[in-house]
C-alpha cells in the first residue's frame, strides 16, 4: 500500500469504489488526521472524467456547512488527484441501522433526518442535485451528528450558461433509484426528495424497501417505477401514520405529488410533533391533511 500522499502518512486504505479510493491520512506535525480521495489512476488518463473529479472537488472545497465533510485542499501531481477532507469519527447510516441500532425510534429517527434535511437544502440553495443519497453517504458520529461524506459524488450542477447536466449514473440494483433516474428522465430537486423519502423508510423500519437478494434486477427496477414503497407498520407498529403519509407524499411516484422542496419536506414533519397524545381529533386531522395524507389506512 502507499505509504505517503502529498504530505500525509498513510496509515490505511478507508475505502473504495469504482471511481476513487479513500486513504486515512496523517500530517506527521500537527497529528491531525485527514481522509484523502484519489481518484483511480487508469480513470484519471481519462479526460473526462478527469474533469469532472476536479470540478467536483474544487467545489466541494468551497461548501460550508455543518453537516458536510469540510474539504481541506485539493492538489493534483501528474496524473494523480486528491482530494483532502476532514476525517470523521463515526459510522455509516447503513451499518449504524444495521449493526448497531435496527429499526430507529419515530422521534429519534426525525431529529437525525431533519439534520440531513438541512444539509441537502443548503446543497439545493448552492445549485447541487446530490442524486445519490444513500444510507452509505451518511456518517452518524458519537453526538449524533450526522455528516454527509460523498455530497459531490454524483451531483448535478446548474451551470450558469448550459443549465443541467442530465445524465445521473444508474445505480444498479439498489433501491435508492427515482422512478425518473430508472427511466432516463430529467432529475431535479424533487430526485433527491423521492431518495430521502426512501431513506426515511429505511431508517424508521430497520430494513431497505426492498430485498436486493430476493428480486432481480427487472423486478426491482418495476417496483421502484410502479409500486408505493412496503407499510411501514408491518416492520414497526408503533409509527404514527402521519410519517407514513410524509413518507408516501415524499416518495410518490411523479414528481409534483412530492414535497417541492426540503423545507416543505421538513415542515410536514415539524408539524407531527406533539400530535400523537393530547390533542383533540380535529387538531390530528388538520396535521395529517398538512401532510398530503393518502386517504387510506397506513
Amino acid at each position: 500500500m502507499v505509504q505517503q500522499i502529498l504530505n500525509y502518512r498513510i496509515e490505511r486504505l478507508l475505502s473504495e469504489g469504482g471511481m476513487s479510493r479513500v486513504y486515512l491520512g496523517v500530517d506527521p506535525v500537527t497529528g491531525q488526521r485527514v481522509a484523502i480521495k484519489e481518484l483511480l489512476p487508469h480513470l484519471a488518463t481519462l479526460d473526462d472524467l478527469r474533469e469532472r473529479f476536479r470540478r467536483e472537488a474544487q467545489f466541494m472545497v468551497r461548501l460550508n456547512h455543518p453537516n458536510i465533510v469540510r474539504s481541506i485542499q485539493y492538489e493534483e501531481k501528474g496524473n494523480c488527484l486528491f482530494l483532502v477532507q476532514e476525517y470523521i469519527e463515526g459510522i455509516n447510516l447503513e451499518e449504524y441501522i444495521i449493526n448497531h441500532r435496527g429499526l430507529i425510534p419515530e422521534e429519534e429517527a426525525k431529529a437525525l433526518f431533519c439534520q440531513l434535511l438541512d444539509v441537502v437544502a443548503y446543497g439545493h440553495e448552492n445549485d447541487v442535485i446530490h442524486c445519490g443519497i444513500q444510507p452509505s453517504s451518511v456518517t452518524v458520529t458519537g453526538e449524533n451528528q450526522v455528516k454527509v461524506i460523498n455530497f459531490c459524488s454524483e451531483k448535478i450542477v446548474r451551470e450558469s450558461i448550459s443549465g443541467f447536466a442530465q445524465k445521473p449514473l444508474r445505480r444498479g440494483w439498489s433501491p435508492y433509484q427515482s422512478p425518473e433516474q430508472v427511466n432516463g428522465r430529467e432529475v431535479d430537486e424533487r430526485t433527491d426528495i423521492y431518495l430521502l423519502g426512501v431513506l426515511l423508510h429505511q431508517m424508521l423500519t430497520g430494513k431497505s424497501p426492498y430485498d436486493i437478494g430476493t428480486y432481480s434486477e427487472f423486478e426491482l427496477l418495476v417496483k421502484i417505477v410502479k409500486e408505493p414503497l412496503p407499510r411501514m407498520k408491518g416492520f414497526n407498529e408503533h409509527l404514527s401514520c402521519g410519517i407514513q403519509a410524509i413518507v408516501d407524499k415524499a416518495t410518490a411516484k411523479e414528481k409534483s405529488a412530492r414535497y417541492q422542496s426540503c423545507k416543505e419536506f421538513m415542515q410536514a414533519i415539524n408539524s407531527l410533533k406533539g400530535s400523537i397524545q393530547g390533542e383533540p381529533w380535529w387538531t390530528r386531522l388538520g396535521k395529517s391533511l398538512m401532510v398530503g395524507a393518502a386517504a387510506r389506512i397506513c
